[in-house]
């Protein structure tokens, strides 16, 4: 997820303890993929590489 989310001028801003119980979450079906979709919106910014641009 984050080679795709860089590739596309994003990074993730969660510590990575967050993302694998994130990941491990949605996996298990216990988050549903709507929610991990918020998750991700609101745990990403802008490269800082493009930023400067």
């Amino acid at each position: 997820m984050a080679v795709f989310l860089s590739i596309n001028g994003f990074e993730l801003t969660a510590d990575e303890t967050q993302v694998v119980l994130t990941i491990e979450k949605l996996a298990s079906g216990e988050l549903k993929l709507n929610e991990f979709t918020t998750w991700v919106i609101k745990n990403i910014t802008r490269s800082r590489d493009l930023e400067r641009e």
